[in-house]
């Protein structure tokens, strides 16, 4: 039981360091467009935005229980079906979510402080 824990939290922090860093260099490449003065406090806060959304995904996939799908394949002369209860595939949900919560903040930011354009 210990070692799947220590796995399971490896697993954790690992999608929290890729979800951070993808968050990062979105609010590196917005500062450097944007030219905005905040560097700091906008990197900080979209890498915490980019693990959370990552991570979270992960985690709510792996605890979330889904409809069961089967596999059925041929190997050699023998039929072999494996039946998950989980999403396969939670990395094509939480990378787009990674790239989503940094990208809303920095729009969200960039409109409030750019505000309303009177002509």
């Amino acid at each position: 039981m210990i070692g799947n824990t220590q796995v399971l939290i490896r697993l954790i922090v690992s999608a929290a360091v890729v979800g951070g860093a993808i968050g990062a260099g979105l609010g590196v490449a917005f500062c450097v467009f944007t030219k905005q003065s905040q560097f700091d406090r906008s990197v900080l806060i979209d890498a915490l935005l980019g693990a959370i959304g990552f991570a979270g995904t992960r985690i709510v996939f792996a605890l979330a229980p889904i409809h069961g799908e089967t596999i059925t394949r041929h190997v050699g002369n023998a039929i072999v079906t494996t039946t998950m209860k989980r999403y396969q595939y939670p990395n094509r949900i939480a990378f787009p979510l990674a790239v989503l919560l940094p990208l809303l903040y920095e729009l969200f930011v960039f409109k409030k402080f750019k505000g309303p354009s009177i002509r």
